[in-house]
């Protein structure tokens, strides 16, 4: 309940609270309004509910104010010590008197889950931008998509919020490499085991902070990149539990390859073979439509023909007949890869790189590069990440100009005072210039360079 309250402060969300509660006496002496209910969420509540929430006067003289007072009294880190004290102690003299007074109240029909506030928060209580994004990415499809979502994440619990800190300095060092990068002699080690013994022997646990593991799923082609299975670990590679051991020493960072997935994956099979709801997850093109406008980074054929249930088919492949692009225009697809995104930060991930996020959404007419909901999904993922693992940063992995790369950082986000997209994107030209200046030993092109950049946003590098 207390970090319901404190998303309603600063979120400008209603305060909805039960008559019953022990809380509303503790709440309403200090001047925050609150939405008091005669019972429990049903659907006639919710929708009672609902109707005051759309009138503009109750915006302004209820959830403004308490944004206002909450402000006025407390940071938000005083506020959240206060209100976990409240909840732990508040009202605790009248808890035995106020259960004896209502002990005939009789459970209720299942309460509303995208409003419900308390005994368990909905992911929408825990990602407060969720509908927001949903209804920019879906539109009239956004409580179908609400629906995805909260099924997907029905089981996971939100991180402890003390695992929020410090998320990167200047001392970061970062080593890039695939899982089999290393095999020990007698081949009775496993590659990450051996990566391991080989990086802490030489002393570089002193020198690394973080381990960037290149794809290490079962792939069936492209040097990873066309993953048959996101939440396995590829066999010849090692196990879970050797990336594990390789987290000990190091902070880590995986590959989430979520433009596309391998021909050979279960879902495509589903897919062919016309399962519901794999039928929905690859987007189904005509081949006799103009995609001359869509940019593509190779050279092979936009479209792939396969053999399915349901007759011929076209599928988008932007990469190769092997990389099946996922339709990210169905709901359950996002809600999946959000899954797999957090359970790769439950994994260990410090850092997820989201591969080829550039070409994401498909929309015939335009280029097919940087769409609006694009951006939309990347931030929606770092506020997911914010909710579940606060530490784990996004890294857009995204090879276009300086002026499209900086905007996976996206736009100020007054809530939290930082960028609301990606944490990090690469720095393409700093590494040429970075050589050509020890090459030549002379700096100056490299200092030109740095002295006409902008700094990033707050909460990015």
């Amino acid at each position: 309940f207390g970090n319901a309250l404190i998303e309603a402060f600063y979120y400008r969300k209603p305060v909805l609270v039960n008559r019953y509660s022990i809380f509303v006496s503790d709440i309403e002496p200090k001047g925050f309004k609150v939405i008091t209910m005669n019972g429990y969420m049903t659907r006639d509540v919710v929708q009672k509910v609902r109707a005051v929430i759309d009138d503009p006067e109750y915006r302004e003289q209820m959830v403004e104010h308490n944004y206002e007072l909450g402000k006025r009294f407390f940071s938000y880190a005083v506020l959240r010590r206060k209100l976990r004290a409240l909840v732990t102690n508040g009202g605790s003299a009248r808890r035995t008197t106020n259960q004896r007074r209502y002990t005939k109240h009789r459970r209720p029909t299942p309460p509303d889950r995208h409003l419900r506030r308390n005994n368990g928060l909905s992911l929408a209580d825990r990602v407060t931008s969720l509908t927001v994004r949903l209804r920019r990415i879906y539109g009239d499809r956004a409580d179908e998509a609400l629906r995805a979502m909260e099924a997907e994440f029905a089981d996971l619990s939100a991180a402890p919020t003390d695992e929020a800190g410090p998320r990167w300095n200047e001392r970061d060092v970062v080593l890039i490499t695939y899982a089999d990068q290393l095999r020990s002699d007698e081949g009775a080690q496993s590659p990450l085991v051996a990566l391991r013994e080989w990086l802490v022997e030489n002393g570089l646990e002193k020198v690394l902070s973080t381990v960037h593991l290149l794809p290490f799923c079962p792939y069936s082609s492209d040097d990873g990149f066309s993953v048959i299975d996101y939440l396995a670990v590829d066999p010849d590679s090692g196990t879970w539990e050797d990336i594990a051991a390789l987290g000990e020493p190091f902070e880590l960072m995986f590959d989430l390859v979520l433009n596309h997935i391998s021909q050979h994956s279960e879902w495509y099979a589903a897919y062919k073979r016309g399962e519901s709801p794999y039928d929905r997850f690859f987007i189904e093109a005509d081949p006799a439509l103009d995609y001359t406008q869509v940019t593509r980074p190779r050279s092979l054929p936009l479209l792939t023909a396969v053999e399915t249930s349901r007759g011929p088919r076209h599928v988008w492949t932007t990469f190769s007949d092997d990389q099946i692009d996922l339709n990210y225009g169905e709901p359950l697809v996002l809600a999946r890869m959000l899954r797999i995104l957090v359970e790769y930060a439950m994994r260990g991930a410090r850092i997820v790189r989201l591969d080829a996020i550039t070409y994401l959404w498909k929309r015939l007419g335009t280029t097919c590069v940087h769409l609006p909901e694009t951006h939309e999904v990347v931030k929606l993922m770092r506020d997911v990440l914010a909710a579940y693992s606060p530490r784990t940063l996004v890294l857009t992995e995204t090879n276009v100009p300086h002026v499209e790369n900086i905007s996976y950082f996206g736009q100020l986000d007054p809530r939290t005072g930082e960028a609301d997209e990606a944490h990090m994107v690469y720095q393409f030209s700093l590494p040429p210039l970075l050589l050509e200046a020890f090459l030549s030993g002379d700096a100056t092109a490299l200092r030109d360079w740095l002295t006409n950049l902008d700094p990033p946003p707050p909460g990015c590098t």
